[in-house]
């Protein structure tokens, strides 16, 4: 069976998408962040022909509302209700395993994590993360039900990596880490974005749609 790269998404709403953002871009541009973030995440990951790709989305678009742009190769599938854990478990069980999901806050992952993550997991790791410096992670690949990983987790605080690590080692689960990396969520991070867009240019690498972004007026810089 083929292994599933899941984008986990929200449905880019002013007011209801980077809340913790939008507290210094405002609600709109926080949004506009959020559909260039997704966009280059999704060409990047569009290099893993070899994997089922799907984009998970919160929840349906509204009759007004337009969808971004979702590559060719990318089915798209709805979440469900309920925390995060609840939804990546049941979006887990729906497209089998092994699975590596991804956030669509964390644009710069390049496609290596992801084939490092499935390498792991063929090794014998039961599940595979890639912690993130403000305590979460950004990556999580699984090869076992995620359900005692997923389930009883702090989400939206500093303590996501820390309880999911505790969590394996009372499961007596085998867990491999990659390098950490960062999302963006704050005015901070934006600002190591910037920075981090101008090295990965420097070798060759661009994420087009968030410099653009990043050169609209009143950017952070």
């Amino acid at each position: 069976m083929k292994a599933t790269l899941v984008v986990m998404s929200r449905v880019p709403r002013p007011g209801e998408t980077k809340t913790r953002l939008a507290r210094a871009l405002g609600d709109q541009d926080a949004c506009a962040f959020h559909v260039a973030a997704l966009g280059d995440l999704l060409e990047r990951m569009g290099a893993l022909e070899q994997l089922v790709r799907v984009v998970a989305w919160t929840g349906p678009f509204a009759d007004d509302e337009t969808c971004p742009d979702v590559p060719p190769g990318f089915q798209q599938r709805l979440q469900g209700p309920g925390d995060l854990g609840e939804r990546m478990l049941r979006t887990a069980r729906a497209v089998g395993l092994p699975v590596v999901f991804l956030g669509a806050d964390a644009p710069t992952v390049p496609p290596a994590a992801v084939d490092d993550a499935l390498g792991l997991l063929a090794d014998g790791c039961d599940a595979v993360f890639q912690p993130a410096i403000d305590g979460g992670y950004t990556l999580a690949g699984f090869g076992i039900d995620p359900e005692p990983l997923v389930m009883g987790i702090p989400w939206g605080t500093d303590a996501v990596m820390e309880k999911t690590l505790i969590q394996c080692e009372t499961s007596g689960l085998t867990v491999g880490l990659l390098d950490p990396w960062y999302d963006v969520d704050t005015e901070a991070d934006l600002r190591l974005l910037r920075h981090h867009l101008r090295t990965l240019e420097q070798g060759g690498d661009s994420l087009p749609r968030m410099k653009r972004f990043l050169q609209r007026p009143g950017s952070p810089s």
